[in-house]
């Protein structure tokens, strides 16, 4: 885990600024509006990394036959502003990477962006498109508390579960004290194989409430899938790899390809990153010096951005993406499901 512990004097600061906003609406001073209809708020307290688009997408897979889902999210490092709805013909740069993830993968339901989130919520209730929602899926909205979500999930990376600090000498947006306005606390990207003692520490740390249920989930990759419809299909197994990311930790989609291929050459940028020309030169020549036989790999996020980028035929005939599900564990599947279903249904969390 690394922390710039000489930027503390900074994160005080941070974090004054923190709580005296909490205070504020847990006082009554700044306001959280509730909405007729169930909502459902995915977050978590540190910056990127926990998991958070593919436990909305097992959110939507769980009430979509059931329900009209919509997801609404910031649409960070989009290019439109105010609110935008998802159509056949939005790119990332409209509607943020991770919407256009859940777009591409789900067209059947709501998909929108705005960084106002009761305005999001009250344009989808009225636009006559989109007015028989009947669930709104918060994507990344823990510190967005001008909506109070009827159920909060927050989700804690096990990784992570000692030792961060607060922005910006750690990855905190929140201290950990937060953790109590959460209805359900998930500690994410749980290491496959974990023991029943390994599971009690995990407890510990995460430390939930006596009003919160604990659960845990596992990241689970799936078979590569083509970027575009002439790829033939593609296996990791003895294929030399150019693996490109611009995500906030790629360590275990790096580690899992890395299990399987031959041999792995990785390209890293930061998370939600802009690919320009210089970067798609670096990628073309990357993978032009490997030798054969040869794929590029790349995260569902990061494909909706490469998908309108002038990458070389060699590079986009052989570009293929690595889907991820998420799995609760240790025996919580049943329960965490039963809660959210019955919270959607009902709009009760008990």
């Amino acid at each position: 885990m690394t922390t710039h512990k000489w930027l503390l004097p900074a994160s005080w600061i941070y974090g004054l600024a923190v709580a005296v906003r909490n205070r504020m609406f847990d006082g009554g001073l700044l306001r959280s509006r509730r909405f007729g209809i169930p909502v459902i708020s995915v977050g978590n307290l540190a910056v990127g990394g926990t998991g958070k688009t593919p436990h909305v997408e097992y959110l939507v897979r769980l009430l979509h036959d059931t329900h009209h889902v919509a997801v609404l999210s910031r649409g960070y490092k989009r290019k439109s502003k105010g609110f935008v709805l998802a159509n056949p013909s939005s790119t990332a740069a409209d509607i943020g990477d991770e919407p256009m993830q859940i777009h591409s993968k789900y067209p059947d339901i709501t998909v929108a962006a705005d960084a106002d989130r009761c305005h999001g919520i009250d344009t989808l209730l009225s636009t006559p498109q989109t007015q028989s929602t009947d669930v709104v899926v918060l994507d990344d909205a823990y510190q967005h508390r001008y909506v109070a979500p009827g159920l909060s999930i927050l989700l804690l990376e096990h990784s992570r579960l000692d030792g961060d600090l607060l922005l910006p000498a750690g990855r905190l947006r929140e201290p950990w004290s937060q953790c109590r306005r959460a209805d359900i606390i998930i500690v994410s990207k749980c290491p496959a194989g974990m023991s029943g003692g390994d599971y009690e520490k995990a407890t510990r740390l995460a430390s939930p409430y006596p009003h919160q249920k604990l659960f845990f989930s596992t990241m689970e990759y799936g078979q590569l899938q083509p970027t575009a419809k002439a790829n033939p299909p593609a296996t990791l197994k003895g294929s030399n790899v150019l693996l490109i990311t611009g995500i906030a930790n790629p360590s275990p989609l790096k580690a899992e390809v890395e299990r399987q291929a031959s041999t792995l050459t990785h390209l890293s940028w930061g998370d939600h990153h802009n690919f320009d020309e210089a970067d798609i030169s670096k990628m073309a020549h990357t993978f032009a010096a490997m030798p054969e036989p040869k794929i590029a790999v790349t995260t569902e996020k990061d494909a909706t951005r490469l998908a309108t980028l002038p990458l070389p035929e060699e590079l986009r005939s052989r570009l293929y993406s690595m889907p991820i599900t998420v799995r609760i564990t240790n025996g919580g599947q049943e329960e965490f499901e039963r809660t959210v279903t019955r919270y959607a249904a009902t709009g009760n969390k008990e």
